[in-house]
């Protein structure tokens, strides 16, 4: 007797994208960008948007938008009408949705959240189903992509973070889930953290003893250029002794840079988003490279 073939659903998973500007001119069209076959970044049609809102993916109040249009990651996917079937299938949607969000945050600095993912059907006339997600305290949010080259540039890093060989380097894929928490992070002692983590598992520093330097010196290896006149070396080393007394003194109000220098709250902030500027390029000259040589190492075969 013939196995019964379990039917399909597809439905389309949606997570709005909270301060995502784009000018009028970039956005003509319902898709902004299609990151591969079934996964775009789109602008939202009054009666999803309306959906939004009633499901709380978009904040009802107190929220804060820079145009009249909101954006979502979107994905389609097939899924079991039910059971532990269409579960799977949807915690791998919502990976993937999670994953397009990381890339945006590793493609360039600028604050952006999303307040949960919902699944429905693409016919409209079935359940919704809701992932919520905490809503950031800070209800203000500026991540622009203002020309058409910022939009090609995004796409570029989105394939080169589904290569298979960046994808299968789990020290890099552990960088960048680090590296995006950080920038959801809304306490300083917390960011750090998980930016010094993030370069630790880029830069496979575990079993190492003299971490900040380990990291320091790989970054320079990088040949990354400095942020605002801040050398990388130092920077980064600074950064790492500033993340072991925010982790083994439980506060930051000893910490003081190798020169000397204690820096006042606004000089701290500042601070953490030149080191969050640095480990951001760090993780992309390195997986550019792994992907660089892979080429490289197709050709010579």
């Amino acid at each position: 007797m013939a196995e019964e073939i379990e039917p399909l659903v597809t439905m389309e998973g949606l997570a709005s994208i909270h301060g995502l500007f784009v000018p009028d001119e970039l956005s003509q069209g319902p898709v902004l960008v299609e990151l591969e076959p079934g996964l775009e970044i789109s602008r939202l049609d009054a009666e999803t948007e309306r959906l939004m809102y009633q499901t709380e993916p978009i904040r009802r109040v107190g929220g804060f938008r820079w145009s009249d249009h909101y954006f979502a990651v979107r994905l389609r996917f097939d899924t079991p009408a039910e059971g532990e079937g269409r579960q799977r299938a949807q915690r791998r949607a919502n990976r993937l949705i999670r994953s397009a969000l990381d890339c945006l945050r590793l493609f360039q600095a600028g604050h952006l959240y999303y307040g949960g993912i919902i699944h429905r059907p693409i016919a409209r006339n079935g359940p919704v189903d809701i992932f919520p997600r905490p809503w950031s305290d800070t209800p203000v949010a500026l991540y622009p992509l203002s020309t058409q080259a910022d939009i090609d540039g995004l796409a570029k890093l989105w394939s080169i973070l589904r290569n298979r060989t960046v994808r299968d380097r789990q020290y890099v894929t552990l960088a960048i889930r680090w590296f995006s928490l950080s920038a959801e992070s809304e306490r300083i002692e917390d960011t750090v953290i998980f930016l010094m983590t993030a370069a630790e598992a880029l830069f496979q520093a575990g079993s190492v003893s003299r971490k900040g330097e380990h990291i320091a010196n790989a970054a320079v290896k990088l040949n990354l250029k400095p942020v605002q006149e801040e050398e990388v070396h130092q920077h980064l080393r600074d950064s790492y002794d500033l993340r072991n007394d925010v982790l083994h003194k439980g506060n930051f109000t000893d910490w003081r840079r190798a020169n000397d220098q204690r820096l006042s709250p606004v000089e701290l902030t500042h601070f953490v988003e030149i080191t969050a500027a640095h480990v951001r390029a760090a993780i992309r000259a390195m997986v550019e490279s792994i992907v660089a040589g892979s080429v490289n190492s197709c050709a010579r075969r």
